[in-house]
């Protein structure tokens, strides 16, 4: 048996019950520090308990993220170092929202479990009050946990989620971020091969080049771009030219049309075209990248030409 085996056996045996559903997660997770360097394999003894400390983090970033498609950086030990230098920052606030709801500055809870039991029964209970008194009439823990939120929803503007506030406050579970996260929330907006409309980055930390090369990825993805040279000048010369004379015209006149662009264009570039056929083929090549990124279908016109995309505003 290796080290890193040892270790991670070493971790599953020591879980607590409520931990023991991570069993399978753990050899991904200490990997996961192991490789930035928050544990050593040779140092079972001191470092298995700092993985089991860091598992209940994990287990509330899980629960934090935001539904739909999400993509986030990896853990790395500048996300990490800032992420408890922030959760030690907030300690005081924390101590004083406990204080001011629970009567102490130790947390409610012991563990994810406690937490969590008492996290439904005071939401069940929210609802129950809500729908037959109001919100302004609630009382006992439903009136602790609404005001509760209240104040998390508040504080979390400064950018930890607020389940993460909760566990932080009610069980001591220390905010967890990755470096970025990455929301595609209108891809469920696309119809054809476009794939997303938009993105929202969130940054949580200053970004190595690694991390701004893999945001670039996600997004040159998401947006349903392909491997390829990025549309430069010539490609938005060629297209004005054709613009401005009014788009392709169908019929009589197509080969007189393109023997004017061939001509302007020539006269302006080194890199002549022979015929007027090649440069109508750049141009439908130029038209088929395009319609990659902007299906026409979905931006609501023909992808045939200047004239009906006019007719369209």
């Amino acid at each position: 048996m290796d080290d890193k085996e040892y270790f991670v056996k070493q971790v599953q045996r020591q879980l607590s019950p409520e931990l023991k559903s991570l069993f399978s997660d753990v050899p991904r997770v200490v990997a996961m520090l192991a490789e930035i360097g928050f544990v050593n394999y040779n140092y079972p003894q001191q470092d298995v308990k700092k993985v089991i400390q860091f598992l209940p983090r994990w287990v509330v970033h899980q629960k934090s993220k935001k539904q739909g498609d999400v993509v986030e950086g990896s853990l790395d030990t500048h996300a990490l170092l800032t992420a408890d230098y922030l959760a030690d920052s907030l300690m005081p606030k924390i101590k004083a929202i406990r204080k001011a709801y629970f009567g102490s500055e130790e947390p409610p809870f012991k563990n994810v479990k406690e937490m969590e039991r008492w996290h439904r029964e005071a939401v069940a209970e929210l609802a129950e009050q809500g729908e037959s008194k109001g919100l302004s009439q609630l009382s006992g823990e439903a009136r602790t946990y609404f005001e509760l939120m209240e104040k998390i929803t508040e504080l979390s503007k400064i950018g930890i989620s607020p389940t993460s506030f909760l566990y932080y406050i009610m069980a001591d579970i220390k905010p967890l971020q990755m470096p970025y996260q990455i929301m595609m929330p209108g891809k469920g907006l696309t119809k054809g091969r476009r794939k997303c409309w938009y993105v929202v980055i969130t940054l949580n930390t200053e970004l190595s080049f690694k991390d701004l090369l893999a945001i670039y990825n996600v997004i040159k993805e998401s947006l349903g771009v392909k491997k390829g040279k990025r549309l430069n000048e010539k490609h938005l010369q060629l297209y004005t030219m054709v613009r401005e004379r009014g788009g392709i015209p169908t019929g009589k006149g197509t080969v007189g049309f393109w023997q004017s662009v061939l001509e302007e264009w020539n006269g302006r570039h080194e890199v002549e075209y022979r015929e007027w056929r090649c440069i109508k083929r750049a141009y439908d090549r130029l038209c088929k990248k395009l319609n990659a990124q902007y299906p026409a279908e979905e931006v609501g016109h023909s992808n045939n030409r200047t004239k009906r995309l006019r007719n369209a505003f």
